[in-house]
């Protein structure tokens, strides 16, 4: 049954081991009744922590995921985004590791995807915890947006793999769409 849930690239892409961890998550979360779920690992060589979140699928989930992690002050490295057959995100959300020591880490990813949690069920606002920005700051962030699009418009746009998670929290998603579909 849970391989019926996944598309080729899925089982392309993610190594057995973490989709072994990927079928525990959903299979929990289904048990409990719990339409969002998350894990967290950590690996101290890489200096990399992923969050895994499985959640129903929706337009601004990844905008929401991302947004929790800016406001927890995690820095994205990089993100696998699936959807299951049956409507179903997963989601593994990769950050910058913080702390040295192992058990401090875990802690930090619980915070954040405690957070993550709480803006997809709606129990708080991203924009109360972003803090304002000063107008020098939002006038820099306008310009890069205003950047980013103007390159999502250009055959041939002058993008990085690894800046996806800041077009889609820049709200560039219809762009990002409109360009993969051209």
């Amino acid at each position: 049954a849970y391989a019926a849930r996944h598309y080729d690239a899925y089982w392309l892409t993610v190594e057995t081991e973490r989709q072994l961890v990927h079928e525990k998550l959903m299979a929990s979360a289904a048990t409990a009744q719990q339409p969002i779920a998350t894990t967290v690992h950590t690996d101290g060589f890489t200096a990399i922590t992923s969050l895994t979140i499985t959640a129903p699928d929706h337009p601004r989930l990844l905008a929401l995921i991302t947004g929790a992690c800016a406001a927890a002050g995690a820095n994205i490295a990089g993100a696998q985004i699936f959807t299951t057959a049956d409507g179903m995100a997963l989601d593994t959300i990769l950050i910058q590791r913080e702390f040295q020591d192992h058990d401090d880490e875990i802690r930090r990813a619980g915070r954040v995807a405690d957070l993550i949690g709480r803006a997809l069920r709606g129990e708080l606002r991203l924009r109360e915890l972003v803090p304002l920005l000063d107008k020098t700051k939002r006038q820099a962030l306008g310009a890069i947006r205003r950047w980013l699009r103007s390159e999502l418009a250009r055959p041939q746009p002058e993008l990085r793999d690894e800046w996806f998670p800041y077009l889609l929290a820049f709200g560039l998603q219809r762009e990002v769409d409109r360009w993969f579909r051209g």
